[in-house]
This record gives structure tokens, C-alpha cells and sequence, in this order.
């Protein structure tokens, strides 16, 4: 297998890659000591809430082809985060997967969306979705190849990752929130220890961790009890377990093996239901923790990934 750094090497030989935005911050580039790249920040993909924004990050090059994206929906219970997320060395670490992507030659997305003190589901997805037809709109201005998109994100970021991808064609999952040009298609998806199937996830961390663990926001995601009418139904349809089909985007799974918050059992269910389905999948299991910094700091996880989405974005 070819190290991070090998990948990165030959990704900077092949490509050049314009950067003519708006404001300008140093990020890692191709080229031993990295290079300048560009950051345009709080850009509105719709006009509903002022969560509706995102940062959009590009590597530094000087020409060549439009950029494949990989967009980063952030974690939180739903409840609490930001897409600042992505620029923190701190807890997980993601900034350093984000340099990772930048660095192979990836264009970074990172959104916010309404978190449930401001309102219920579905408008998470809807948000989501309003975000990625924003940048497949606005592409050509941002330099990014529509056709080569994928996203990333953990726990409630990896659960609604795992919906954009399960759900390409669903009026339901669409909305009415901002832009209606542009897809919301996705060719690739990456989920790190993300949530799956709603209502068994409390039983599933209780039997695992005891009965304190499970439940971490998913009752305030759907608006009540998710054992009661009419939130069992809603806690069904915000499942992606429930949306799989063959039709849907690859999506790489990982998850940690000793995970209290949200039980390697959702990865369990959801790559059965992905692999009955034929749709290009895998799980990478790590024998830690959620949201623990190996996720997006181990040499040959990183590696993993990059691989999944160089082959196919």
C-alpha cells in the first residue's frame, strides 16, 4: 500500500490546480513545505437561518482541471458543533485529515446546518442537501468538477452523510431550502462512527456499555420518545438503513470497536444492508473509541480513505 505521503507525491505531479478566490489563509499544499491555498468563509448556500453557510477550502496550484470536492458535515448529537470543526487540532483532530485531503489534491467543503434548538428533522437533511446543490450551482466559479463530489463527517455528521448518500432522488429528503438547480448528488460517502438506525441505537450501546449509554440526541432530533407515535415513524425515515438501495453512492464505513456513544453495531447494520444491495461499501473497525484522533491521524486509515475516494471520485 502506497503511504499518505506517496499518494500525495504523485496526486502533485499529475495536477495543477487553480486557486483565484476570494481571501487567502496557508494551508498544506504540494511541495515539501506546503503552500498557500485559499479559504472563502460563511458563504450562504440559503437564506433561512443564519446556520445555512460554509467554508470552502482549495489547495494551491497554478492551473489544470476543475477540483473534485469532498464536503465535511460536522458531528454534534445534532444538538451542538460547527463547521469550525475542521480547522481544530483539538479532540479528533480533523484538521488533520482536512490537510490530508487538501494536500492529495481535494477541495474541502465544510457546512453548517439548524441544529435541533432551532428546528426538528427533516431540516438537517434538507440543509445538507440545500449545501451540496449550492456548490454544484456556484462550481464553475469555485473551480470544483460537479461531477466529482463526495462528503465526510462524523456521529451526527456521519449519520447524515450516510442520508445523503442513501437518498438521491427522494422529494422528501430534497426540501424546499434554498437553490433548486443543481444536484444533490454525491458520488462517494465516508462515514466515521456515524448513527444509522435511530431507534435501535440506545438498546444497542446499553447491551455494549450499560443502560446510561445511547442516547445522545436522537429523541431531540425527531421531536419526542422515538418508541412512540407518530416519532417512531419519523425516527424510521431518518434511518439510512431504511433508504439503502442499489442505486445509492459507495459509502466507506468506520467505527470503533470499544464506542459507547454510538454502538459498532449501526456499522454492523448498515454495511449488511449495504452489501445486500450490491452497492460499493467496506467498514474499517479500530479497536478504540468514539470520535477517537486515530480516525483522521492514523497513517494507514488516512491511507484507506483516500484510497476509497480516489477510485471513486
Amino acid at each position: 500500500m502506497r503511504t499518505v505521503e506517496s499518494r500525495i507525491a504523485a496526486r502533485c505531479r499529475r495536477a495543477g490546480i487553480a486557486a483565484a478566490l476570494l481571501a487567502a489563509s496557508t494551508l498544506v499544499g504540494c511541495g515539501s513545505g506546503g503552500a498557500t491555498g485559499q479559504v472563502v468563509r460563511d458563504v450562504a448556500y440559503a437564506r433561512d437561518s443564519r446556520s445555512q453557510a460554509l467554508d470552502l477550502y482549495l489547495p494551491a496550484r497554478a492551473g489544470g482541471d476543475a477540483l473534485p470536492l469532498v464536503i465535511y458535515i460536522h458531528g454534534g448529537g445534532w444538538e451542538h458543533g460547527d463547521k469550525s470543526q475542521i480547522d481544530s487540532a483539538a479532540g479528533a483532530d480533523i484538521k488533520a485529515f482536512r490537510d490530508s485531503l487538501l494536500a492529495a489534491g481535494y477541495a474541502v467543503a465544510a457546512i453548517n446546518y439548524r441544529l435541533t434548538g432551532e428546528a426538528i428533522w427533516p431540516a438537517q437533511i434538507h440543509d445538507v442537501k440545500a449545501a451540496v446543490r449550492y456548490l454544484s450551482t456556484h462550481a464553475a466559479r469555485y473551480h470544483l468538477d460537479a461531477g466529482r463530489f463526495a462528503a465526510f463527517g462524523g456521529s451526527a455528521g456521519g449519520h447524515l452523510v450516510a442520508l445523503l448518500s442513501t437518498t438521491h432522488g427522494e422529494p422528501s429528503m430534497e426540501g424546499a431550502v434554498g437553490t433548486s438547480d443543481g444536484s444533490s448528488v454525491i458520488e462517494a460517502a465516508v462515514s466515521f462512527f456515524g448513527a444509522y438506525d435511530l431507534p435501535t441505537m440506545q438498546p444497542q450501546a446499553a447491551a455494549r456499555c450499560g443502560s446510561a449509554y445511547g442516547e445522545v440526541g436522537q429523541s431531540k432530533l425527531i421531536g419526542g420518545p422515538l418508541t412512540e407515535a407518530p416519532y417512531a415513524e419519523l425516527a424510521a425515515d431518518a434511518s439510512p438503513v431504511n433508504h439503502v438501495d442499489s442505486g445509492d453512492a459507495p459509502l466507506l464505513l468506520l467505527h470503533g470497536t470499544k464506542d459507547c456513544v454510538v454502538a459498532h453495531d449501526q456499522a454492523d447494520e448498515m454495511l449488511a444492508q449495504l452489501e445486500a444491495a450490491g452497492v460499493p461499501s467496506g467498514l474499517i473497525s479500530l479497536d478504540v473509541g468514539h470520535s477517537d484522533p486515530a480516525f483522521f491521524t492514523d497513517e494507514d486509515v488516512v491511507d484507506q480513505v483516500l484510497t476509497f475516494l480516489d477510485e471513486h471520485i
